[in-house]
């Protein structure tokens, strides 16, 4: 699931680096690669923890670029 996630992270860069500050997609990118590298090494623990890292920063990215009242103020 997270090469399926990664890859549709990769198909929607492009657009992403139109609306979104690049700071916080190189945090996610690199976010994705430590993941990767957890699960490579089969580092459960540290895969775990960078999942979570990961889902907090893409939930951190969706909630700032939605449109709402609190973010056009």
């Amino acid at each position: 699931h997270l090469s399926q996630a990664q890859d549709n992270w990769e198909r929607s860069k492009t657009f992403f680096h139109t609306i979104i500050e690049h700071s916080e997609l190189n945090e996610a990118e690199s976010l994705f690669a430590a993941a990767a590298n957890a699960c490579a090494r089969q580092d459960s623990q540290e895969f775990r923890a960078q999942l979570a890292l990961l889902s907090v920063q893409l939930h951190l990215l969706a909630e700032t670029q939605a449109v709402s009242i609190k973010n056009i103020l």
